[in-house]
């Protein structure tokens, strides 16, 4: 079978089974990437390293004699694009079979930089992965592909995006297959309804213990490693301190107490909301390292708590 050469453009970690199935199928040929990732020595470096592949710094990207030299001499039947930035029409339709973008949702929903986020914030039951053509508009190309994928009640923003990595090879396994074998690909007809993302800050983390249980407890997931969620306990000096929290589950339930009110237990804590509660699993003190519940209500217990603000 004849092994088809391959430039990969990638700046993250959802691309890491990618690489692995192309490894082993195609001939990766090159890599563009983010230098300062690649300076941090995370995946994609020691992947370059291992496999001895060519790379180019994505600053480059709009380089038009670096990029076309380095696609030169590479020779690439196609570029597949994973998490990567927008690129000019010089770079995506010089390969034969031009350039395909492997997209974490099912479009239209979610265009843009923070489709997995997105899904858990609105409580989607599922998502999944889009493979598209490129063209001049972000995420708006011809869709090839799409798998559905469902979200469980438990998935955060890190096992939803591993999840997401991993069947992510399935559809591209079998688009491939009808790229080069010049089989009949039916195009997907979707509505022009895009719901598009944004990119999200540390602010945006800040907790508002007016709104449900439900969505306070989807933000918590959504954030999840990064940019995480935060709330300020105020307390009875009048001061504050900021508490950053990284797991909880809620109940709906009636009850008299104001939105922000904190009960301390052995284990864990509850935070009253809108509609409920939520149970606080894991939290720590922004200025501290570790979410270790017990620890940290051991330190709650003389700190003279009003509420969360």
């Amino acid at each position: 079978m004849k092994k088809y050469n391959i430039i990969i453009l990638t700046n993250g970690n959802f691309s890491i089974n990618i690489l692995n199935f192309l490894k082993n199928n195609y001939y990766i040929k090159g890599i563009i990437t983010n230098k300062y990732l690649f300076k941090n020595k995370n995946y994609i470096y020691k992947f370059i390293k291992k496999n001895q592949i060519n790379y180019l710094y994505d600053k480059y990207i709009n380089n038009k004699k670096k990029i076309l030299l380095f696609l030169k001499k590479n020779n690439p039947h196609i570029l597949i694009c994973v998490s990567f930035k927008f690129i000019k029409e010089y770079v995506y339709k010089y390969p034969k079979y031009g350039t395909i973008n492997i997209h974490p949702s099912l479009l239209p929903k979610y265009v843009g930089p923070n489709p997995i986020r997105y899904s858990i914030l609105n409580n989607d039951k599922y998502t999944g992965i889009s493979i598209l053509k490129i063209n001049n508009k972000i995420d708006k190309g011809n869709i090839l592909i799409q798998k559905k994928i469902k979200i469980d009640k438990k998935d955060n923003y890190y096992t939803l995006f591993k999840k997401l990595s991993y069947y992510s090879i399935f559809p591209l396994k079998k688009i491939l297959n009808k790229i080069f074998n010049k089989i009949k690909i039916n195009k997907i007809k979707i509505n022009n309804n895009y719901i598009y993302t944004k990119k999200i800050y540390h602010k945006d983390g800040k907790i508002n213990w007016n709104n449900k249980c439900i969505n306070i407890n989807n933000k918590i997931k959504a954030f999840y490693k990064s940019p995480l969620a935060w709330t300020k306990i105020l307390l009875k000096n009048y001061k504050t301190k900021k508490l950053i929290i990284k797991k909880s589950k809620y109940k709906i339930i009636k009850h008299i107490y104001p939105v922000g009110h904190m009960k301390i237990y052995k284990n864990f804590l509850k935070i009253f909301c809108k509609n409920g509660y939520l149970i606080i699993k894991k939290c720590k003190f922004s200025n501290k390292k570790q979410f270790i519940i017990k620890k940290f209500i051991n330190g709650l217990i003389n700190l003279n708590i009003i509420k969360c603000i």
